[in-house]
């Protein structure tokens, strides 16, 4: 019996320890709080993700898996859930050829934004600017259907079905697509300002990517 006691001790110890870090699963029914104990604790693990996320783009054409597979660690850390940094980096692997396709739609868009904004700027393209607005809204759209289809991606099921989700996952809250929009465009605003801020709002782009569909329940 004693010896079942100190086992049992141990086990709560261990548990606790799990608990405590976010590396999951927490002990059920001892809190409602997941893994996320404490707002310091989601943001430092937020601004890791960031910083693992700016790693893995890198190649830049790899930020859509990137921020999809980020943000899956971060649901599964709020939830409590085992969030090991080896899932991660497997999800990216799994979904690398997936994502490749819309990361070059991604850079082109913003490549033609930026020199329509320079031309713009110097008054030798007709209508430059009315172009440059375009542009950009064309690939704010196109970055917000990327950060939603994140929100449903699966490594197993890969891009296809999440693009496909989409249009409904607009519909289904609009409000929830208008905070992506000003997400993304504060992203690209600050990067400007201070290029290093992209580290930390990729990790806080991709705890919107959770938080935002959370809200209101629209996340499985």
């Amino acid at each position: 019996m004693v010896t079942m006691g100190r086992n049992i001790t141990r086990a709560q110890k261990e548990a606790r320890r799990a608990d405590l870090s976010g590396s999951g699963p927490t002990r059920r029914g001892e809190s409602d709080a997941a893994g996320a104990l404490s707002p310091f604790q989601l943001f430092g693990e937020a601004m890791l993700t960031g910083i693992l996320v700016a790693v893995a783009s890198v190649p830049i054409v790899t930020l859509p898996v990137a921020l999809a597979a980020g943000s899956r660690h971060l649901t599964a850390f709020i939830r409590g859930d085992a969030s090991p940094w080896a899932t991660f980096w497997r999800e990216i692997r799994a979904g690398l050829a997936g994502s490749a396709g819309l990361g070059l739609g991604l850079v082109a868009l913003s490549l033609v934004f930026v020199a329509n904004t320079a031309l713009a700027r110097t008054g030798a393209l007709p209508g430059g600017v009315a172009i440059a607005w375009i542009t950009g809204s064309v690939t704010v759209v196109f970055a917000t259907a990327i950060a939603l289809a994140g929100t449903a991606w699966d490594p197993e099921t890969g891009w296809i079905p999440a693009l496909r989700a989409v249009p409904a996952l607009a519909g289904a809250d609009p409000l929830g697509t208008l905070l992506f929009v000003v997400s993304i465009v504060l992203v690209v605003f600050l990067t400007m300002v201070l290029v290093p801020l992209i580290v930390p709002l990729l990790g806080c782009l991709a705890l919107a990517m959770v938080a935002i569909p959370m809200r209101r329940g629209v996340a499985g």
